[in-house]
């Protein structure tokens, strides 16, 4: 009895963590989300320096491959990375 109550409570601890960081990991999303929305004006996947103007400088830190644009997976990428510095 004592066993299956532990092994519930570990599932549930399991599952509520599990619940926890995809929430988190969504929150991200929208907020990538939202800056291509405004950004990305020609709906290309990519921000690019004409559409992103004065932030460029900031943005432009994410473009890993350097073929003047960022994707959403270099975005994400680079705010994950700037969240683990801190």
């Amino acid at each position: 009895m004592i066993r299956l109550m532990l092994t519930t409570a570990l599932t549930a601890f399991t599952f509520t963590t599990l619940a926890t960081t995809a929430t988190a990991q969504r929150g991200g999303d929208k907020a990538i989300d939202k800056i291509f929305e405004r950004l990305d004006t020609n709906k290309d996947g990519k921000i690019t320096s004409e559409e992103a103007g004065e932030r460029w400088a900031r943005l432009s830190k994410a473009d890993t491959n350097e073929d003047g644009g960022v994707t959403k997976d270099e975005l994400a990428a680079s705010m994950k990375n700037r969240k683990r510095r801190r």
